[in-house]
């Protein structure tokens, strides 16, 4: 094509540099025509994200003519330097730490953990990597936040935990005594913080004062202490004596305890050990006394227990029934009245006084049971052995009929539902609940259970909660008995479910339900919440890279780069909802999803403040 006489733009930049995909301005003027750029775009202005750095001109074409060459701008793209890191040691102790540093970057270093500067301190708590980015400019014309691609990883190991244990012979000793210490669970080099010239896990040691000893497991150039052990140095202590009662039953053995003693214990009837037990068969005093080496303390105050005879054996005959009545009352297979003064009959299960007792001595089917005295002082006697012989009656009259049953209930309120309680008596044994509302019971057969008002309930302010028991004998002439409640319940307020309890109760409840199953939370405006990673896989769950607290008149942008330094997602008004997937000219161009791995963010807020970190994605 012939130049013609067509005059060559002139060709202007916004800036002589920029990062890696990051948006450059260039405009043409004095071109009365269409301006062609060497990058392939038309237009007077046009915005080039070069990768590299790129020379750029421009041609003016009116009709069949075109222009010479305009103007050459230079837009330079600079790569920072990857940082090149080292560590004071690559392994810690635990609690210890390592010192980072970053060289060969001109700008600014962000560590992965956060962390800022050339040089950083890190305590692991196990063992970890680091990696960084260099950090090029402030926003200037010639640079702006140019970031380099990761270092190399920098693992720094937290050698294993070691717990050694001092174990020493004797906890109390007394004056001139020699004990032994002994350092277990060292797998490296014993060390004395008393005597540091020792090595040995083993030693004797004598005192002269109550002394608190240690020692160090050295492995590596790793310090593991051991726990403390004080040892006592005096007079054996005097021990107090405990028991859980004073006063026993005849032949019964009770448990005597000593405390404040660290050496063996020895009791005035010749038991030793810490805790025996005592049975004494009189009215009887006991104390105890502690040994340290080789000497021992006074006896201890005296304790007294006092001994109750136990009450007589029932007297007791075998009984039958008599029609029209298929059970017996127990009560009436004994001889005559408890013999010890507030003594009183129970009827068990078995020949044992820890056995269950009858539940129902009144009513008694056709069996053996056993008859104790117990008297005022808790005693039983020995067990009396009663059998029950049930005859069959021609027209029995059913045991419901002279032994009915009963029911009462009751309520409380909490956490907006009802805790309903209902106590069976007599021949009731079993039931169900019943409700003149629409709500939810927690198990409708139970006698203790949940109500849950429903929205309906609420509307007509009240509901009526009823437990009905079975009927005891099907189509005989006993029936199921009732006891009913009626309850006020009524919204308070949005939100508010209040349910008042009637004075029998003596309970009310003022609950608050937020909706959505969603709970206050409560915390400081000026701390901005930053998850450390996110996982985009669809599930619902963690999918966006949400920013927490940030207050409503805070402008929020985000840049995210890859590992390679290239600013993958760009929002300039980030509203919490990134999911992952990159709006930015990477590789081809296009929306689409980012890889897993591990990614460099920087938040700038409207307010001035800036979050620099690595972040993960996981999808």
């Amino acid at each position: 094509m012939d130049t013609c006489e067509v005059p060559a733009p002139t060709i202007y930049a916004e800036r002589d540099s920029t990062c890696s995909g990051q948006p450059v301005l260039l405009w043409a003027t004095g071109c009365d025509g269409k301006v062609e750029w060497t990058n392939g775009l038309t237009g007077d202005t046009i915005v080039s994200r070069p990768a590299t750095t790129r020379i750029y001109t421009a041609f003016c074409v009116k009709g069949d003519c075109r222009s010479t060459g305009s103007n050459e701008i230079n837009v330079i793209v600079p790569f920072p330097d990857i940082p090149v890191l080292n560590a004071s040691s690559r392994t810690v102790c635990a609690g210890g730490s390592a010192v980072l540093t970053a060289s060969g970057c001109p700008g600014e270093v962000v560590w992965s953990n956060g962390s800022r500067g050339r040089e950083i301190t890190v305590r692991p708590a196990q063992t970890t990597s680091y990696t960084a980015i260099c950090r090029m400019g402030n926003q200037s014309v010639s640079t702006l936040n140019c970031i380099s691609c990761f270092a190399s990883p920098l693992e720094i190991k937290v050698a294993d935990s070691i717990h050694p244990v001092l174990i020493s012979s004797r906890r109390s000793i007394c004056a001139n005594d020699t004990f032994s210490l002994r350092v277990a669970a060292c797998p490296g080099t014993v060390r004395w913080a008393d005597a540091s010239d020792l090595t040995a896990s083993s030693r004797l040691v004598k005192p002269a004062a109550t002394t608190t000893y240690q020692a160090f497991c050295k492995v590596g150039d790793c310090d593991f202490a051991t726990n403390l052990v004080s040892v006592r140095v005096g007079p054996a202590p005097i021990p107090v004596i405990t028991a859980g009662r004073t006063e026993v039953c005849a032949g019964e053995k009770i448990k005597v305890s000593a405390s404040g003693c660290d050496g063996p214990v020895t009791w005035s009837d010749g038991q030793t050990g810490s805790e025996i037990m005592f049975s004494p068969e009189t009215t009887s005093e006991i104390k105890a006394r502690c040994g340290q080496g080789d000497c021992q303390s006074e006896f201890s105050a005296p304790m007294t227990f006092t001994v109750n005879p136990l009450p007589p054996t029932p007297l007791v005959r075998n009984r039958q029934n008599e029609c029209p009545y298929i059970t017996l009352d127990l009560m009436l297979t004994l001889q005559q009245t408890p013999r010890t003064e507030g003594g009183r009959y129970e009827f068990r299960t078995a020949a044992s006084a820890g056995s269950p007792e009858v539940v129902h001595p009144g009513i008694a089917r056709a069996g053996t049971y056993y008859v104790f005295e117990k008297s005022a002082a808790g005693c039983h006697s020995d067990a009396a052995a009663v059998t029950i012989t049930i005859k069959e009656c021609m027209a029995p009259v059913p045991v419901c009929a002279y032994f009915p049953g009963s029911v009462s209930v009751k309520a409380d309120s909490t956490a907006g539902l009802l805790r309903l309680t209902a106590e069976l008596g007599g021949s009731a044994s079993r039931g169900a609940w019943a409700t003149s509302g629409s709500g939810a019971f927690g198990a409708a057969d139970s006698t203790y259970t949940t109500y849950i008002p429903s929205v309906s309930d609420y509307a007509r302010g009240s509901v009526t909660l009823t437990f009905l028991t079975d009927d005891p004998d099907g189509e005989g002439p006993c029936e199921g008995v009732a006891d009913s409640m009626s309850l006020p319940v009524h919204s308070a307020g949005t939100g508010v479910a209040t349910t008042p309890i009637p004075p029998r109760d003596s309970t009310s409840v003022n609950n608050q339900n937020l909706p959505g199953g969603l709970f206050p939370v409560t915390s400081n405006p000026a701390e901005i919440f930053i998850p450390e990673g996110f996982s985009p896989n669809g599930d619902g769950i963690n999918d966006r890279f949400v920013l927490g607290n940030v207050p409503d008149e805070i402008n929020v942008s985000l840049e995210v780069y890859n590992r390679w330094g290239q600013l993958v997602h760009q929002e300039n008004d980030y509203k919490g909802d990134w999911d992952g997937k990159g709006n930015r000219n990477v590789a081809g161009g296009g929306k689409k999803e980012l890889a897993d791995g591990t990614y460099f963010y920087m938040i700038r807020l409207s307010d001035g403040r800036e979050f620099v970190k690595f972040l993960t994605i996981t999808h």
